[in-house]
């Protein structure tokens, strides 16, 4: 911890720039090219303040640049979604690229026209649809635009805000007379990708794997969340665990120490470790691709290449400046995603386990290794809990008080989940060890489910509440005084043991 790094303030000015005028954005009515051109400037001025040596208002300047960088770049992408499809056509033709939802009544597709604007389509349900194909279609009632600067309506407000921070301008309904599959073949990459989790979902199949505990096992291994019923999915909700089913950062984590383990990183002399290292960034991105390179995924990814380059160099300050260097990555890459729950999620637990896990961790010392991993797993889960736990209830109404128990409990059993799913493949050519690994799966899979199952039927699994937006930022401001209070104690023991 400590005084926080240029790239850790850089970030914080850049996000604030962002978060800024997104609330202002009903009142910005100035073209985004002027902007552009104050920023060039600010930039030069910024340049020659360095050049006369004052630092002070070097450093001021510079984080006002990236304030309003952050400012420009999110009013870009904000019209670009706003602008990207003209409201009176009546002719759309798109790829579909991602894995269609079937409802009661129609499929749930996620368009791509052929001008890289992003559409949710409603289809009538006469056949079915799948990644990669191309449709033509005709809107029934015409295109809803997800603007919240449009909207009108309160009803469906919240639905179409998060369609619109996830990139989608437009959402529309086609009957069964107004959509057809074209016979053209696509071959880019969302084609080729489900094309490969088509076949393994084959392969887990015809191995057996069905029903719930199948169901779990393709959710976690391969991303694809179809066959979940949702009953399953409220179950883990409510136990604190649904970040089980979704693949994200907690899948990539024990993937990652996984693959350490099994190339006795933690044994082996430095160099050797850098190159378990690079093994292990190819190793997950291979994996975030075959699960077809959801949000979620991608978000771990960078965070985790980005952890373990600098962990080579040992600074304390490295996992923060990692955080904040994917953050600035990724949200000049797409502003909008700042706005995104999974997104906020993903970095609060985060930023919890880079300045708070490892001092909780480090006040007791445990001699017994399977006891210390236990406590420093338990101390992870906490720690997520707490920095998450604001958002949770603002955006769900509810907190699993279980959920640290349960995290506990199952995190150990997905871990022997994935290791075994990993076994299951590397033995694909060898039928007897595939299949008794594979009754293991099984077993391990149904265990799981019956742990959830028991645990979120209990009565006060979950407290039923919602913080106002007030709330959630007393709550973190809190949590960063105590992050402070950490840094500074943890700072004093330093200092008495280095006079001792």
């Amino acid at each position: 911890m400590g005084k926080p790094t240029p790239i850790i303030i850089i970030a914080i000015a850049f996000i604030t720039g962002i978060f800024t005028c997104k609330i202002a954005i009903d009142y910005i009515h100035i073209d985004t090219i002027y902007l552009l051109a104050l920023a060039i400037v600010w930039f030069i001025g910024m340049i020659g303040f360095n050049k006369m040596r004052m630092p002070n208002i070097f450093e001021l300047s510079t984080t006002l640049f990236c304030f309003f960088t952050g400012a420009l770049l999110f009013l870009i992408r904000f019209n670009e979604v706003k602008d990207g499809i003209n409201m009176n056509n009546q002719y759309i033709r798109g790829e579909i690229i991602k894995t269609p939802i079937k409802s009661a009544h129609s499929w749930a597709v996620d368009l791509k026209t052929d001008n890289g604007t992003k559409i949710k389509a409603y289809l009538h349900p006469y056949c079915q649809p799948r990644t990669g194909d191309i449709i033509e279609l005709q809107p029934s009632y015409g295109l809803q635009s997800t603007c919240p600067l449009y909207d009108s309506d309160s009803t469906y407000k919240d639905y179409r805000n998060y369609l619109f921070y996830s990139g989608f301008s437009a959402t529309c309904y086609a009957g069964k007379e107004q959509w057809r599959l074209t016979n053209e073949e696509s071959n880019n990459i969302y084609t080729r990708i489900h094309s490969l989790q088509e076949s393994m979902i084959k392969q887990y199949k015809e191995a057996g794997f069905e029903g719930n505990e199948g169901a779990v096992i393709t959710a976690m291994t391969t991303g694809n969340k179809a066959s979940l019923s949702k009953q399953t999915k409220e179950k883990y909700s409510h136990a604190g665990v649904s970040h089980i089913l979704a693949l994200s950062g907690f899948h990539l984590t024990l993937l990652y120490t996984m693959l350490e383990w099994l190339l006795f990183a933690y044994i082996a002399p430095r160099k050797w470790r850098i190159v378990t290292q690079c093994l292990s960034i190819i190793m997950i991105i291979a994996f975030t691709i075959i699960a077809g390179a959801p949000a979620s995924l991608v978000r771990a990814t960078i965070i985790c290449t980005l952890m373990s380059i600098t962990s080579i160099f040992q600074n304390d300050n490295s996992s923060m400046n990692s955080l904040s260097l994917a953050a600035i990555l990724m949200l000049a890459y797409n502003p909008l995603m700042l706005f995104d729950v999974g997104f906020q999620l993903s970095f609060a637990s985060m930023i919890g386990l880079c300045t708070v896990c490892r001092p909780m961790s480090n006040l007791l010392t445990i001699k017994n290794r399977l006891l210390n991993n236990v406590w420093s797993l338990t101390c992870c889960t906490i720690t997520c809990s707490l920095f998450t736990f604001p958002l949770i209830t603002y955006y769900f109404g509810y907190f699993p008080l279980t959920s640290i128990l349960t995290n506990v409990i199952i995190t150990f059993i997905a871990y022997f989940l994935l290791l075994f799913s990993v076994l299951w493949w590397i033995m694909y050519f060898i039928p007897t060890i595939q299949g008794f690994i594979g009754t293991c799966m099984n077993f391990t899979a149904s265990l799981m489910n019956d742990i959830t199952d028991w645990i979120s039927s209990m009565k006060w699994a979950i407290c039923e509440f919602r913080l106002n937006l007030l709330g959630v930022i007393m709550c973190y401001l809190l949590l960063v005084s105590v992050i402070l209070l950490i840094s500074r104690m943890t700072r004093k023991t330093i200092l008495n043991e280095s006079d001792i």
